[in-house]
């Protein structure tokens, strides 16, 4: 459908070229703003209201400008408009919806009432298989995997299940209700439900692979020079276990060609890890790989809104860290290191002779206990290493009290990298989950035996944030 023909019809009125054209741009909207805001929150706010605006003032549109120069000029506008308002009053989005001029959210007050029981009483009247893996989805926040294995049906059904009760939705709200369900059905997961996860996303790029970090979910992208098509994600990804027979899978979610494979793995008998794989075709219709590799929880509405901002690159990069680093921030606090150390994942700082950590952030502590207890699940079946102790000891970590497991592993089995070039055999480590700075941490913390110690028994790096605690004395 051409430019004029798709303007012509939303001065009209038609509903359902409206909904194409917000398929077609809301993501593309939301990572403009995301892009110039850094703030998923003030992203979010902005391709909403904007689309409202183009419904509302739809009449307005030139037919010899282009829809897209016309819907990004009303998100700038939008953009600049919350950024005012928010310098005015940052209690919160509610501030900023009171001060917004137009006041065109579509759930204020009365018209949220009405729209909540109309949609409710509107999932009632679905089939019953289909009510349920609606409400899972939707409302209980499961994931399609999640819910697959909960009801014994294949991923597939619940996606039918799905887009029939979004069908059933649409055909039957209006369509102020109809804009606000689109914001809510695509854009309205892990952003939503987490407006601080994007705030606690860490990354850095080493030879043209980009790395992530959230909530111990560990994030690989790479871009490859092959057109997109099976047999591109068969050649690079073989050696992984990915093969034809994989590839028939889509996120029907995804407004572009993609395939997705999920694999899992049992660390142990308490703990599974999960690999996603989202092979998508980017805007050069060459081959993207994301994966995302996470302990006891898949995270799909996280996946999709990440790829989404993958496709759109809308991921900030101009705040990578260098390789080589003389200071580091630790979770919002900075402190020196010297300028021997340097990066050796995300979040992974290594200190030649002074000790390693890596660390995630957390949105809650049962998150960090379960990654620190599953990275110590890994390091014992390590091939050739042998735990020598384990036990449980009271630190000090960035000024709280918490207990970390402390284990001592037996490297001398071990060949190739893993063990210290200049002679290091065993490797001490500190397993720690603990609240910091309004978020929580899962921290790894070691030192080979060869490394130097200060007179508290702590290599200069882990001093920086942990001190052990003196034993209690003896009573005689």
């Amino acid at each position: 459908m051409s430019d004029l023909h798709t303007i012509s019809s939303l001065r009209e009125g038609d509903r359902i070229v409206f909904r194409l054209v917000f398929d077609e741009y809301h993501a593309r909207v939301y990572a403009y703003i995301y892009r110039k805001t850094l703030s998923s929150y003030l992203a979010e706010e902005a391709m909403q209201i904007t689309f409202v605006k183009l419904w509302n003032y739809r009449r307005s549109l030139r037919p010899e400008l282009s829809l897209f120069t016309q819907i990004f000029r009303i998100a700038s506008t939008t953009m600049i408009d919350l950024l005012r308002s928010e310098e005015k009053d940052r209690v919160g989005l509610q501030s900023i919806k009171k001060q917004t001029e137009l006041r065109l959210d579509p759930l204020q007050s009365m018209e949220e009432n009405l729209l909540k029981k109309k949609v409710n009483t509107l999932i009632r009247q679905m089939p019953t298989m289909q009510k349920r893996v609606f409400e899972m989805s939707r409302f209980e926040n499961k994931s399609y995997r999640e819910i697959a294995l909960a009801l014994s049906i294949s991923i597939k059904t619940v996606e039918t299940h799905i887009s029939r009760a979004l069908k059933f939705l649409r055909q039957n709200l209006t369509l102020f209700s109809v804009v606000f369900l689109c914001c809510l059905i695509t854009m309205g997961s892990a952003r939503a439900q987490d407006p601080d996860l994007f705030n606690r996303l860490q990354g850095n790029s080493q030879k043209g692979v980009d790395f992530w970090n959230v909530d111990g979910i560990q994030i690989t992208i790479q871009t490859f020079k092959q057109s997109f098509s099976e047999k591109a994600i068969i050649k690079e990804f073989g050696r992984y276990g990915i093969q034809e027979k994989d590839l028939t899978e889509k996120d029907d979610s995804l407004r572009f060609a993609n395939r997705f494979v999920i694999k899992t793995e049992d660390i142990d008998s308490t703990f599974r890890q999960y690999t996603a794989y989202y092979f998508i075709e980017n805007q050069q219709q060459t081959l993207t790989t994301i994966t995302f590799v996470s302990v006891n929880k898949t995270a799909q509405a996280f996946e999709r809104s990440f790829v989404s901002l993958v496709h759109e690159q809308a991921l900030p990069r101009d705040n990578f860290p260098p390789f080589k680093i003389d200071s580091l921030n630790f979770a919002g606090r900075k402190f020196e290191v010297g300028n021997s150390c340097r990066w050796m994942g995300v979040n992974d700082v290594q200190c030649p002779g002074n000790g390693q950590m890596n660390w995630s952030i957390h949105a809650d502590s049962a998150d960090a206990q379960v990654v620190c207890d599953a990275q110590f699940a890994v390091n014992k079946k390590l091939k050739g290493v042998r735990l020598l102790s384990a036990e449980q000891l009271p630190i000090s970590f960035e000024g709280h009290a918490v207990t970390v497991r402390k284990a001592i592993f037996d490297f001398k089995g071990v060949n190739g990298l893993l063990v210290r070039a200049n002679g290091g055999k065993t490797l001490t480590v500190y397993y720690v989950a603990a609240p910091v700075r309004g978020h929580f941490v899962s921290c790894t913390l070691s030192y080979w035996d060869i490394d130097s110690l200060t007179p508290d028994g702590l290599p200069m790096l882990l001093e920086q944030v942990m001190t052990l605690h003196p034993p209690a004395p003896t009573v005689r």
